[in-house]
């Protein structure tokens, strides 16, 4: 099918239709404080990292978000156990800080219902590729959400995230193996992305369910079992009022405390090529994905970010809250039949 992809700074009119489209994300995920805090500011402060395409009829085909951030700084280094949300933090932090970036992540990649299972997902990473490139930069990373993972939940993300197929040898995950395909490396697992908390009432508006016992719940769409803590002991009620529970895809116990109410979503829906669990996947982006049209060159109203910077020798795209619409995160979203 024919696309017209550029970015939001070219094309600002495409604000509204971005939002309003039709996505597969799960309603929990529209809940993600980061995301909350920050996909609206991509679109304000970064919209030359936001991409937008439509058909031939001008009809909103689906978006593509990504963020500019430094690598290169004490402390990182190192793609983050916390994924998805960490790089958004670091990119605004590096924005406000004044910080050169050398490294481009992507955040998101949705596709409008209609049209999933034509490539577009595939078409809106080498877009994304492309743009990074144009920008001067020789290095994309995306926290990706495995969009296969749901249906195995209680399996390990450290497992899921590297299975391959005995046939080709690329991942058994279809968003993952988009990825691979297009040149990047699955690198790591992000163990701690994407971090939704909410009260045991907002979980059982968000999903439907009861979450009226103890223990993991398998909440459709989310990666792992939802752990919840339905019962409370604490009398603080400035801390946490009685009867409350919270939902997260943290899974690391010694950061929760004893007696306090809790549900959440295992970790393990994102995974860095460089994945809650999300996974890390890296990708040099001079790698070109044959049948892809390159994207035009940055407008001149839209200055690049600088010359390629040096970058280590390695290579390889969430979702937003309500009033903003949507994940691996990086990669994160539903992807292309194989």
């Amino acid at each position: 099918m024919d696309l017209n992809i550029s970015t939001l700074a070219e094309r600002p009119e495409l604000e509204g239709p971005m939002w309003d489209m039709r996505h597969l994300w799960p309603e929990f995920m529209m809940h993600d404080p980061v995301g909350w805090a920050n996909m609206g500011q991509i679109v304000r402060q970064l919209p030359e990292y936001v991409l937008v395409a439509t058909d031939a009829d001008g009809k909103f085909v689906a978006r593509g978000f990504s963020v500019p951030f430094r690598m290169d700084l004490d402390g990182r280094r190192a793609l983050p156990d916390r994924g998805w949300d960490e790089v958004l933090l670091w990119a605004f932090s590096d924005l406000r800080q004044g910080r050169e970036p050398d490294t481009v992540s992507a955040i998101e990649i949705t596709v409008d219902k209609a049209y999933l299972g034509r490539g577009v997902s595939h078409r809106m990473l080498t877009a994304l590729r492309e743009n990074t490139a144009a920008r001067g930069f020789s290095e994309l990373v995306a926290p990706v959400r495995p969009n296969g993972k749901h249906l195995e939940a209680g399996a390990s993300i450290h497992e899921y995230a590297f299975r391959t197929r005995a046939s080709d040898g690329l991942p058994h995950d279809p968003w993952l193996r988009v990825h691979v395909r297009a040149g990047g490396t699955i690198e790591a697992v992000a163990p701690a992305s994407m971090t939704v908390p909410g009260s045991v009432e907002q979980w059982r508006k968000w999903t439907g369910l009861p979450f009226d016992t103890d223990g993991p719940v398998e909440v459709g769409g989310a990666l792992v079992p939802v752990h919840c803590e339905a019962a409370r002991t604490s009398t603080r009620p400035h801390e946490h009022a009685p009867a409350r529970a919270r939902a997260r895809t943290s899974t690391r116990p010694h950061e929760h405390a004893p007696a306090r109410a809790r549900a959440r979503t295992h970790p393990h829906e994102h995974a860095h090529v460089s994945a809650p669990p999300f996974i890390h996947a890296r990708s040099r982006v001079h790698a070109r994905v044959r049948g892809a049209a390159p994207l035009p060159r940055p407008p001149s109203h839209v200055p690049p970010r600088g010359p390629a910077p040096r970058v280590r020798p390695r290579s390889a795209p969430g979702p937003s809250p309500p009033g903003f619409s949507p994940g691996p995160r990086c990669p994160s979203v539903p992807g292309p039949s194989p």
